[in-house]
């Protein structure tokens, strides 16, 4: 747990018959929190080997001076002041003092290579006096001139504040001073650091040690200083954008072509059957209308091809169709970062299939709509260390679209399709926390999204009743932009985000009789966009996912046909593999009871 000691605390170790003064913090958690002024007494008798204040390794040390939450969250003249003049006090690797407020130790002489953290709280420490600093978060004034200061080994890091207006970049902070013409000697172990003002906007710094005379590296060193070099979207910022990432790729996987028209095809083939129009009977009798100029209409679906030619013709068929798909996906998204979505969606619409010269055409409306769950992960630069960083959140969208396909005798076909809805992206992350209301980050967004294809394929047929598909296909989906409210009211804007794939690939049948068959195939795409840019609310541009890459996909799938006699159910089902930039297996199935 923590100890808070606010009073003044009195180590008298004139004639003690144990020597030393450690703070040790076992558990998980635990620190020391001081405040007041703390006196050590020092007898002739103690051994100088024992004059030691020794914060060990793994414990955390909260210098809290200027500030008592016991009586109210103003500031207070207080100083935490350590005063031991003959002690030599020592933060041990591995041990951790966070240094708030000003505070102050009298002490012989120091060595601190732990984690030095502190606390800058805006413009409250800034200061253009390099020579002579008027507020010091840690001044050390050393028993006598000539001693030294040594941060030989140290890790400085700079603590998050509230927010606020923007720092300036080229301001300095005094972290450390040293007084009575102490020392301040070696290098640590980073010369920047990184620090978060609220949830977005974020600050670089270098650490620099100053002389008294105001240059860089005097003699003797007397002061470190953390100079603001720029200022930046927050790193952390960058779960947000993964988690706008997850939505755009929810959307451009929540269409799968070949599933929606081998729904559509199920529906007017059972239609057709309800209304006598009988396919050929045996498969040579079907091959021998392929290409035929008889006026004899042939639907050249993925599901009826083998048996394209019809007895009678038809100058339109309508019938309603369904279907339902769910998939598992991981992306990568570049500079550490993925995302991992389980989601369903599922389509319901209405097909029309027609004899235009020399082929058919097929066209449908629908709706659609879908639900997943996501989860992120980001590992982030959070100078000097750095953060893993997940989120998760949940996604809906409501939409609908129209699709259109068009065959010829000769195995070649030309499909396309239009969708547009609007997209809810709840996104939440207990990694991401305000400095100091330590309220976890969310946001709440709602976008309109559009998407479209286009492809070209063509046919074969080939001997043992088989038949090879070759298919070429354009990709493109758009999350439209918007603005999302943060916990503590800082905004994110969201740019509009596009996808641009490009898939090629085939398809091989196997047809078994007329009504059942089964397929195996294999594609390559492209990503060329999938950036998810965003800003914070003062024009700085937030570290960016992308979905561009390459990946391959991998497909299986299996079709019966019901002959509306013996049976009136129809069943499809279909599982996809993906391995590259994506990864991971969507699967749908197709059902159809006629009554």
């Amino acid at each position: 747990g923590t100890v808070a000691l606010y009073d003044p605390i009195k180590v008298d170790q004139s004639e003690a018959a144990g020597y030393g003064f450690n703070m040790t913090v076992k558990g998980k958690g635990g620190n020391f929190l001081w405040g007041g002024k703390n006196e050590f007494i020092i007898g002739n008798n103690v051994p100088d080997n024992y004059k030691t204040v020794t914060l060990k390794s793994g414990s955390t040390t909260i210098l809290q001076g200027g500030y008592k939450p016991d009586i109210d969250s103003a500031l207070h003249d207080m100083i935490f002041s350590l005063d031991a003049d003959d002690f030599h006090f020592n933060l041990e690797p591995g041990a951790t003092m966070q240094v708030n407020g000003a505070n102050k130790m009298n002490l012989n002489s120091a060595t601190l290579s732990g984690t030095l953290s502190f606390n800058i709280d805006g413009t409250r420490w800034q200061t253009t006096n390099l020579a002579n600093p008027e507020n010091v978060l840690l001044t050390i004034d050393t028993f006598a001139s000539g001693l030294t200061t040594n941060i030989e080994g140290a890790t400085v890091s700079l603590t998050d504040f509230a927010g606020g207006a923007p720092l300036n970049p080229g301001g300095y902070f005094p972290l450390i001073a040293t007084q009575a013409d102490g020392d301040l000697i070696r290098d640590p172990a980073n010369n920047t650091a990184y620090a978060r003002q609220g949830y977005m906007t974020g600050y670089n710094f270098k650490i620099d040690k100053i002389g008294p005379n105001g240059l860089m590296n005097g003699t003797p060193n007397q002061y470190l200083f953390a100079h603001l070099i720029n200022v930046e979207a927050a790193r952390e910022a960058r779960i947000l954008t993964e988690g706008r990432a997850a939505g755009l790729g929810f959307i451009r996987a929540a269409w799968l072509p070949d599933h929606s028209y081998q729904q559509a095809d199920l529906a007017i083939y059972h239609e057709m059957l309800s209304r006598s129009w009988v396919p050929f009977s045996n498969l040579d009798d079907a091959l021998a209308q392929l290409g035929a100029a008889d006026g004899k209409m042939y639907v050249a679906s993925d599901a009826d091809r083998i048996r394209g030619a019809y007895r009678d013709d038809p100058t339109k068929v309508w019938a309603p169709f369904a279907g339902i798909d769910g998939a598992w996906i991981k992306t990568d998204t570049g500079g550490g970062g993925e995302y991992e979505v389980d989601g369903i969606n599922g389509l319901l619409g209405i097909a029309r299939a027609s004899k235009k010269d020399n082929g058919s055409l097929l066209t449908g409306i629908f709706v659609e709509a879908g639900y997943g769950d996501y989860e992120t992960y980001n590992r982030i630069w959070h100078d000097p260390y750095y953060l893993d960083m997940r989120g998760d959140g949940t996604l809906r969208f409501v939409g609908g679209g129209i699709m259109a396909r068009r065959e010829w005798l000769n195995g070649v076909r030309l499909e396309g399709s239009f969708r547009a809805g609007e997209l809810k992206n709840e996104f939440r992350s207990n990694d991401f926390l305000h400095p100091v209301t330590g309220v976890a980050i969310s946001y709440d967004s709602s976008a309109p999204y559009l998407a479209a294809h286009i492809g070209l394929a063509r046919a074969w047929m080939l001997r043992d009743n088989r038949r090879l598909d070759v298919i070429g296909r354009y990709f493109w989906a758009r999350q439209n932009g918007e603005a999302a409210a943060l916990p503590n009211g800082e905004i994110i804007h969201f740019d509009s985000d596009d996808s641009h794939r490009v898939r090629l690939g085939g398809r091989l049948t196997f047809i078994k009789d007329e009504r059942r068959e089964w397929y195996l195939g294999a594609a390559g795409e492209y990503e060329f966009g999938g950036g998810v840019d965003a800003s914070t609310v003062h024009g700085y541009a937030v570290d960016s996912p992308s979905l561009r890459g390459f990946t391959g996909i991998g497909e299986l799938g299996w079709i019966w046909r019901g002959d509306n006699k013996n049976n009136n159910f129809s069943f499809e089902a279909g599982l996809q593999g993906y391995i590259g930039r994506m990864r991971g297996v969507t699967g749908g199935m197709r059902l159809e009871w006629r009554f």
